[in-house]
């Protein structure tokens, strides 16, 4: 099946849950007022060209807090984790029950399990709406206002990013007639979104310095979506732009909720205090990489990208063994965004579906180099490119930025319940009952009250 097929179209659609006013990190303007809080801002400074760094940096964190939850979120969603809870909520996250009609979708940033939409949507819309007054201040009073919109051009467009691969469809509500209160956005398909999401790198890019670390992140962005549009040569082109080394993280710390990192608290954290609410599938254990090159499991030099281990813990199911990984082994561990990794990866699948085999070849060699395991032969067949290809991505992107999501839904790769999973019967290691989510539905909420939608 094509990706559409894979997602779970319903007869709902999308109103932005997120509240229309600045500057939240997933508050409503009365809270920033009752709070002093570094990093909010009082209305009236919206109008202070002295605080355009202030205003740039709140875009940030909102950004930041949603890609977060994101990122962990589509995780858990995916194959990568099975549903380890006692908790409901937190179950249904790692059930695929969060349908349309679930109360999790009204979430915000910090909130119990991992609330998504409102967060991206707030985010972006943020991004968008600082742009804006960025570019109304004086230029004499803000010398590096310029810079200060590519910043936040760039990092606003990755909630579009996140919404137009996780999500069945999506909404990009906006402030059509300046009073600070979005207006009514239609419905739009995966491929619109990432299509929205171009357009905002492209206009970052047009603004940033050539080389500079927002350029870097605006051109693996715009790869991205890009690739999943299917612009193998757009997505390459600006790919081989992205400098070694290069990384853009999400910052995390331990002062408040909506600041830890998410995959760490939630899920991962190995310690017996009941955060353990899922244990890494049987699929992501034991990777190995045989002498010449192939990935194998359990048969073969270990593969260091997918680092499993167990300490024999029951999860807070109190029923499942506790499986976890050293990507997030704190409160405080940044969550990556964009990296040269990512970059590298890009280029490896467009030149593949180019068929440039050898280029892509080469850029697995790479990353299996750097890893310190055996290169690959390599094949002549395309179809085995892409599925190393493929699988290579599995390996390197592991828990990060919800890209096995987007692989299972661009791939046609089976969720947990369904036939050719690690758990194929329709129930999980309890005998629970897999919903049937795939890609995240839109809250009902959404489709009832958008005029554009028409319930």
């Amino acid at each position: 099946m094509t990706r559409n097929n894979r997602r779970a179209w319903g007869g709902w659609g999308p109103l932005l849950l997120a509240p229309a006013l600045l500057l939240t990190t997933a508050c409503s303007l009365d809270e920033i007022l009752e709070v002093d809080t570094p990093g909010r801002v009082r209305d009236s400074a919206l109008e202070d060209p002295e605080l355009a760094q202030t205003l740039a940096n709140s875009v940030i964190g909102d950004v930041e807090c949603s890609w977060n939850q994101y990122a962990a979120g589509a995780s858990i969603h995916s194959d990568e984790w099975m549903p380890a809870s006692g908790n409901l909520t937190m179950r249904e996250w790692g059930q695929r029950k969060i349908f349309n009609n679930h109360s999790a979708h009204q979430g915000r940033c910090g909130e119990w399990g991992f609330p998504m939409y409102t967060p991206l949507n707030t985010a972006r819309f943020q991004a968008d709406d600082i742009f804006k007054r960025l570019g109304e201040f004086d230029a004499a009073a803000v010398p590096d206002q310029t810079a200060l919109q590519a910043t936040v051009r760039t990092w606003g467009a990755f909630p579009i990013i996140a919404l137009g691969e996780g999500f069945c469809s999506t909404v990009l509500s906006e402030d059509e007639d300046g009073d600070g209160v979005s207006d009514f956005g239609p419905e739009l398909t995966p491929a619109e979104a990432n299509a929205r999401a171009e357009v905002k790198f492209t206009e970052a890019l047009a603004l940033a310095t050539p080389g500079s670390q927002t350029a870097n992140m605006a051109y693996v962005g715009r790869a991205r979506a890009r690739l999943n549009q299917g612009d193998y040569a757009g997505a390459l082109a600006d790919a081989q732009m992205v400098p070694d080394g290069f990384i853009a993280v999400a910052t995390r710390d331990g002062s408040q909720a909506s600041r830890y990192n998410y995959q760490f608290e939630r899920i991962n954290d190995p310690s017996p205090d009941f955060n353990n609410h899922g244990s890494i599938t049987p699929s992501f254990r034991d990777l190995t990489v045989d002498g010449s090159g192939e990935h194998t499991q359990n048969d073969g030099t270990p593969d260091p990208r997918v680092s499993v281990t167990t300490l024999n813990r029951l999860s807070a199911d109190f029923a499942t063994i506790h499986y976890f990984h050293d990507k997030a082994n704190s409160r405080s561990d940044p969550v990556t965004v964009a990296s040269y990794k990512e970059a590298q990866l890009f280029i490896a699948e467009a030149s593949a579906q180019l068929n440039d085999l050898p280029t892509a070849i080469d850029v697995i060699n790479d990353l299996h180099t750097a890893a310190g395991l055996p290169t690959w032969a390599g094949s002549t067949d395309q179809a085995t490119v892409l599925a190393h290809v493929q699988d290579e991505r599995k390996r390197a992107l592991f828990v990060e930025g919800g890209h096995r999501l987007n692989d299972m839904l661009r791939f046609d790769v089976p969720f947990l319940g369904e036939p050719g999973s690690d758990q194929p019967t329709g129930v999980d290691q309890t005998g629970a009952e897999y919903g049937n989510v795939t890609c995240f539905q839109l809250p009902l909420v959404e489709s009832l009250n958008n005029p554009n939608i028409g319930g």
